[in-house]
């Protein structure tokens, strides 16, 4: 599951021009669960991109934990991400539909939010339940900017696009795409429990300097993971169970600590035998 300590709210991630190749733009629509939980979730088209699996632009999803955990992902031609950008032919200008796949915790509320500043002069933008509207979930989101849920029932949601071919706002990537998170997040490890490695996935909004460490509960420090300074971008790290002699740490619950500039946020994590 991905942790966002943050007070739940789009940060849009926004490009669009259109040239000879094609048609480039990317927003973010993000879905958290009213309790510090988010994730981010990236849709877009480039004239670079195919309409799969893009190394280096595209960004996989792993499988959904098991319920009662809150989870969202993208989900296009049968595999799940948090990045997902297609191809963007300036002659494509079809509507184009990314399923939105949830999940609940015990809690029964998801909030999905975005910022449409500009959207208008893309095309359209319509959010829809799984049965194209028919359950009342049909929403121009040009027009609003947040759903929220409370009955797991709803557990898919269709993000429909159709692109006019006109340019917007303008922001600076990467030479694959990847866009620059707004702000500084943390998610949380997966798989947890784990047995024998998990992951950890934060976002970095600008250049600072990362640590994240291992305790146990008695606080006594197991490892460190990083302790350098990083660019910003979209950043994971996996540990393998071992402490900072390489030495497997026996099974329980062990706490990560991420520190970057002034954000310090803490996690639990199980480790299995």
């Amino acid at each position: 599951m991905i942790n966002k300590a943050i007070t739940p709210f789009i940060s849009l991630l926004f490009l669009s021009y259109l040239s000879a190749q094609g048609l480039q733009f990317a927003q973010t629509v993000n879905v958290d669960d009213g309790q510090g939980n988010a994730y981010d979730l990236i849709f877009g088209f480039s004239p670079d991109a195919t309409d799969g699996y893009d190394d280096g632009t595209d960004v996989m999803h792993p499988p959904a934990p098991p319920p009662p955990a809150f989870d969202a992902a993208l989900f296009w031609e049968n595999d799940r991400y948090y990045t997902q950008i297609v191809n963007g032919d300036s002659l494509d200008l079809i509507e184009h539909i990314w399923d939105i796949q949830l999940a609940y915790d015990a809690n029964n509320l998801i909030n999905v939010t975005w910022d449409n500043t500009g959207w208008s002069d893309l095309g359209t933008f319509v959010l829809q339940d799984a049965f194209n509207g028919a359950l009342g979930i049909n929403i121009e989101m040009t027009g609003s900017t947040s759903l929220t849920l409370t009955n797991p029932a709803f557990n898919t949601l269709k993000l429909k696009v159709t692109p006019n071919g006109t340019s917007g706002s303008f922001l600076s990537i990467g030479e694959n795409y990847e866009t620059s998170p707004a702000e500084f997040s943390l998610h949380g490890n997966y798989p947890n429990p784990f047995n024998p490695t998990t992951t950890i996935r934060y976002e970095l909004s600008e250049h600072s300097h990362v640590s994240i460490m291992i305790y146990d509960l008695m606080g006594r420090r197991m490892t460190t993971l990083v302790n350098e300074p990083e660019e910003p971008g979209y950043k994971s790290i996996v540990w393998d169970g071992t402490d900072s002699f390489g030495k497997q740490v026996s099974a329980g619950v062990y706490l990560y600590q991420v520190r970057a500039g002034n954000y310090t946020r803490v996690h639990k994590m199980a480790l299995l035998k």
